[in-house]
């Protein structure tokens, strides 16, 4: 088929399918024949969705490629001056980088931040959401900068009617009381736990009982933190039952670590 239209068109299609191998087999057919078309805008357009698709399901070498689409689409779109779509290229380009390089990553959300909080609006918000929840998760990293985090975090908290998944509140409520716990103040760390349990219990999907467990396990260290030893128990034994449940060994056998040495501080 030589008509890129129609092959963007089936892309398209293929992705409301959710058949992403479909979808970036006639992306990339389409990529050649735009550009022979002089096409910028619509070679970047699929360039895109790409770099979004490989970010998403990738190997590192797809990662790698998709690395690549996303920057070629970011000059593509400096070279027409659409700055909001240079940013949200750059945020797939950082998605993308995730398992390569931790400076990388943060770089390309550093240089998407800007453009898309220029650009403003729709359907910029929904990255300059996820733009400032990424750079949370890269500053809070190592305790690299706990005060970055809770900014990035706190920006983002403030833009979550942008957030596209029922998720969003709890898992960013929970990072904000790690963050803040971190920094040694458990009392606002277990406030926002308990927003974060709030949001949760009112989202029937697996994935909110997944994330409650990490809630609970943070509500143990909080609570253990003020001292109240019965309820920090409480907390590590619904965290490590949870995790137990779902079949996250590593995270079971580390909250049952803890319980043993808050027994053993007890005696």
């Amino acid at each position: 088929m030589s008509d890129p239209d129609v092959l963007a068109a089936q892309a398209r299609e293929s992705l409301e399918r959710w058949d992403l191998d479909a979808a970036a087999k006639a992306f990339r057919e389409a990529v050649p024949l735009y550009r022979a078309r002089g096409e910028v805008q619509r070679t970047c357009e699929c360039l895109v969705e790409l770099a979004g698709i490989g970010a998403r399901t990738g190997d590192d070498e797809g990662r790698r490629v998709a690395v690549r689409d996303a920057t070629e689409a970011a000059e593509g779109y400096r070279a027409l001056g659409l700055r909001g779509a240079e940013g949200i290229a750059l945020y797939w380009a950082g998605q993308a980088a995730y398992a390569e390089s931790v400076e990388e990553e943060a770089g390309f959300y550093q240089a998407a931040l800007p453009l898309l909080e220029g650009a403003g609006g729709e359907p910029h918000a929904p990255f300059v959401y996820a733009c400032h929840v990424a750079m949370g998760r890269i500053a809070a990293q190592d305790r690299a900068d706990l005060a970055g985090a809770e900014a990035h975090y706190l920006r983002a908290w403030e833009l979550l009617s942008h957030a596209q998944s029922r998720l969003a509140p709890g898992s960013l409520a929970r990072k904000l009381a790690e963050v803040v716990l971190k920094r040694g103040r458990p009392e606002e760390s277990v406030a926002w736990l308990e927003k974060a349990m709030a949001s949760l219990d009112a989202v029937s999907l697996e994935g909110a009982r997944r994330e409650a467990a990490f809630v609970q396990r943070c509500l143990g260290e909080a609570r253990q933190r003020q001292g109240d030893l019965a309820a920090a128990r409480a907390a590590y034994t619904r965290a490590l039952r949870s995790f137990q449940h779902w079949g996250m060994d590593f995270k079971a056998r580390e909250v049952d670590a803890l319980l043993r040495a808050l027994g053993a501080d007890d005696t």
